[in-house]
């Protein structure tokens, strides 16, 4: 299931089509939001989707810690490095989403 960080996101297009067994899909100039990106499996995406070419934005609640996976992220000279960026976001609190999607919409 997809959903969007808020409703009505004009020119959203979801495709619900799976991708081919042993495709790689192109995320080259998209943006990716990760939640719980500053640690753990959510820091290794958030590399990997740079590494590929996605801006990435961070969600962490943990500041500290999501200022120094930014910082980390950011220096790395991957030739195909997207964009990395962090936003504090606790996302079992609606208005603390809603900032986030404010942010990334922006």
């Amino acid at each position: 299931m997809v959903r969007c960080l808020r409703d009505g996101v004009e020119g959203l297009k979801v495709s619900t089509e799976p991708t081919p067994q042993g495709s790689r899909l192109d995320i080259d100039a998209m943006v990716a939001v990760v939640t719980g990106g500053a640690g753990g499996m959510g820091r290794h995406l958030a590399k990997e989707l740079s590494r590929r070419g996605a801006s990435v934005v961070i969600a962490d609640i943990e500041e500290p810690v999501l200022e120094a996976t930014v910082a980390e992220l950011s220096g790395r000279d991957d030739l195909e490095r997207g964009d990395v960026s962090g936003f504090r976001t606790d996302v079992s609190d609606e208005d603390s989403v809603t900032a986030l999607a404010d942010y990334v919409y922006s």
